[in-house]
């Protein structure tokens, strides 16, 4: 690119941001898309009917009638140059591809307990796209899960002050918040989340984890039974509803609730043990055989000796009850 002339090179340029305005569009991100199409038409190049006319929609769109009826005055008068070459075109994808190959280098890096290098790689898609929120959630989630709290919880309340109607971002400070005990901070973050996005199922999840914390079983029972009603694939809810009622006595749901969880976990080795335990208090033997069987068979795979022993400690209890009746 530095060996082009300069008038070329200012040509590629909103080329590639007029391309990666129509991308976004089609990806439904409207104010990224507004935000790269006024890029392409600030330099005269890219003053051409076509960029105007998109940035009329888009202004359209999000509601701004004024703008988009001066960017709609101002494509009338502009030249009515010809759409530019696909090829061209097409160096918007490829930087959409060469940040999935970034974000696939991140989480190469992560797996492989390099925070640091994993961590770089996303500030430099930031460097990019600074206004974009996936790569900040991803970095809050690596402090979040590598315990690097302090800074996790800093890092997160400076995005929140940009992307203050995120409810992920303040579900995920009060995750961290959680983990310094900062209890009654962690529960004004999850109450905001459910604020501002009332059907997010983990919002209540995380906040039915903290009335756990605070032993409010009852608030606690109303909030994960929320969040799973709201998202019914959501196995921790599940896991934490049955032992909330497992607590309380009310054995029969904790059971369907564990047996919920079950179905969703396929490789879940503990619930299917409390639910084995929970089945043989209750006095069915017959079904819980068959979740300690299941549970023995992934302690084998794993090649867990302690859980392979526990297992077969129960079936053999099993056996011996059995016995015993006849």
């Amino acid at each position: 690119e530095s060996g082009l002339p300069k008038t070329e090179a200012t040509m590629y340029q909103a080329r590639t941001e007029n391309g990666m305005a129509r991308v976004l569009k089609d990806q439904g991100k409207k104010e990224e898309a507004l935000e790269w199409a006024l890029r392409a038409v600030k330099s005269p190049l890219g003053q051409r009917r076509d960029v105007w006319q998109l940035i009329a929609e888009l202004h359209q769109q999000l509601g701004d009638t004024d703008a988009a009826l001066v960017a709609q005055d101002a494509a009338e008068t502009a030249p009515a140059q010809a759409v530019w070459p696909e090829p061209e075109m097409g160096r918007a994808a490829q930087y959409l591809r060469d940040a999935s190959l970034m974000y696939a280098q991140a989480e190469m890096a992560w797996s492989q307990g390099q925070f640091d290098q994993a961590m770089q790689i996303l500030l430099s898609i930031g460097e990019l796209e600074p206004n974009d929120q996936k790569w900040k959630l991803r970095l809050g989630e690596m402090f979040r899960d590598s315990n690097r709290l302090e800074d996790g919880v800093r890092f997160v309340s400076n995005t929140i002050k940009s992307h203050p109607n995120s409810a992920r971002m303040h579900v995920l400070r009060a995750q961290m918040l959680s983990g310094q005990r900062k209890m009654a901070e962690a529960k004004a973050d999850c109450e905001k989340a459910i604020e501002l996005k009332p059907n997010y199922g983990e919002a209540h999840f995380v906040l039915g984890q903290l009335q756990i914390l605070e032993k409010d079983l009852d608030a606690a029972t109303k909030s994960l039974r929320e969040a799973t009603r709201l998202d019914a694939q959501l196995a921790p809810g599940f896991v934490a509803l049955g032992e909330v009622l497992r607590l309380k006595g009310e054995t029969t749901e904790a059971i369907e609730s564990w047996k919920r969880a079950a179905k969703l976990t396929k490789q879940d080795y503990e619930v299917r043990i409390r639910l084995a335990e929970l089945l043989m208090a209750e006095g069915d033997p017959e079904e819980a055989t068959k979740y300690l069987q299941e549970a023995n068979g992934l302690a084998e795979r794993t090649q867990y000796a302690n859980r392979v022993a526990r297992a077969q400690q129960l079936l053999k209890k099993i056996k011996r009850q059995k016995e015993s009746k006849s």
